[in-house]
């Protein structure tokens, strides 16, 4: 995409090799199994995922067996959401990075879709995007609510930005957002709320430079100077919050499936 995502990469994109489920692969001993291998590797770089039962892999290392079934690496592609828990296995003693690597597919699907710099921008398309924008936030505060507002030091209440939105956009019937089930997936949605006030933070800095009216879309930036605080207190929650491997394969889950409802309704052809 060109200009600015309101989700900003915070890590290095890793390339992914579409070729696999482009293209059936040439005839030949051990062919497909090289571009699965090929695939996976390019997984693995720059992240620091265990891989699941069958590859036999590290950081940096190239994949030296491929047993996992070819359909689940292709359908994974396809739809990051259907990526089995076992994929998100954490290695190493910190949750973001692991919500970091577990959103790269998710992450880059969404950025390649919207432009939220030119789109706020645009007055023809402005009041569209607050609709889609409003259509995701208010469901995801209301799912998220059960689980979130009693966590010590999270300061629910203040992270809520329904109130932002015009009353009309309030009062309508919006799409339902995934449910999580449990304290931990509800976390890793919240890392993909919390993240967007990030590039929120940059997208009202530069419709500002450009002139644009920014007074409609406080919701895009609702800490102002304190974005930067806010974030690293949520992280710091977050963090202990999911100190179990258990937990961090859960957060995973829930960002990969947060961000994947954020690309629907704001994307899609509905909002």
């Amino acid at each position: 995409m060109h200009g600015f995502a309101l989700f900003p990469s915070t890590h290095a994109l890793i390339g992914f090799s579409l070729e696999l489920v482009a293209s059936p692969p040439a005839r030949g001993p051990g062919t497909r199994e090289r571009m699965v291998g090929k695939f996976h590797s390019q997984f693995l770089k720059n992240s620091a995922v265990t891989t699941p039962r069958g590859f036999c892999a590290r950081r940096g290392s190239l994949v030296r067996s491929v047993r996992q079934p070819t359909s689940l690496l292709e359908r994974t592609i396809k739809d990051p959401s259907r990526m089995p828990l076992h994929l998100f296995q954490p290695t190493v003693n910190s949750t973001l990075s692991q919500l970091r690597s577990a959103t790269v597919v998710a992450h880059r699907k969404l950025e390649e879709q919207i432009d939220a710099v030119a789109g706020f921008a645009d007055p023809t398309r402005r009041q569209d995007l607050i609709r889609r924008f409003a259509s995701f936030q208010l469901p995801a505060e209301a799912a998220l609510a059960p689980h979130l507002q009693a966590v010590p030091e999270l300061d629910w209440a203040r992270r809520r930005r329904a109130a932002l939105f015009p009353p009309s956009i309030r009062t309508r019937s919006l799409p339902p957002f995934p449910s999580p089930t449990n304290l931990a997936e509800a976390l890793g949605m919240l890392y993909v709320l919390e993240g967007s006030t990030l590039g929120g933070h940059v997208i009202i800095r530069n419709l500002r430079k450009a002139g644009s009216e920014c007074a409609s879309l406080a919701f895009l930036d609702p800490y102002g100077p304190e974005t930067g605080r806010r974030w690293r207190d949520f992280i710091d929650v977050l963090e202990r919050a999911t100190s179990s491997e258990r937990a961090r394969i859960h957060a995973c889950k829930g960002a990969v499936l947060a961000f994947d409802h954020a690309t629907s309704v704001l994307c899609g052809a509905r909002a």
